[in-house]
């Protein structure tokens, strides 16, 4: 339908568009904010998706201010120790951007 096709066309501009995904990357009962999490690690998450998406540094960032302001708004928490987080955040922030590149949106996973 007409509102079926504009909701998709405009989804990554809702609230929720990220909410699954960051629930899954964040999904610790306890642990330090991952708002938090996120913006400690900022610089070198934009710096490494840049370099190896070829995608500018303001972009990533704009999506990582996004990410940031949705975790906190859910109120996510992450543990601060597991070595694996770094790079699942790293990974889901660069297939958003590839996604991005290759169809002009910010995808989610399925």
């Amino acid at each position: 339908t007409y509102y079926a096709r504009k909701r998709k066309l405009y989804e990554e501009i809702y609230p929720g568009f990220y909410d699954i995904d960051l629930r899954q990357l964040f999904s610790a009962p306890a642990g330090i904010k991952a708002s938090s999490y996120l913006r400690q690690r900022r610089r070198r998450l934009m710096n490494s998706v840049a370099q190896f998406t070829n995608e500018k540094k303001f972009r990533v960032n704009k999506l990582l201010t996004r990410l940031i302001d949705r975790s906190d708004e859910l109120g996510l928490r992450v543990q601060n120790d597991d070595p694996q987080q770094d790079f699942r955040v790293a990974s889901y922030i660069t297939t958003l951007v590839m996604n991005y590149l290759f169809t002009g949106k910010f995808k989610r996973t399925k």
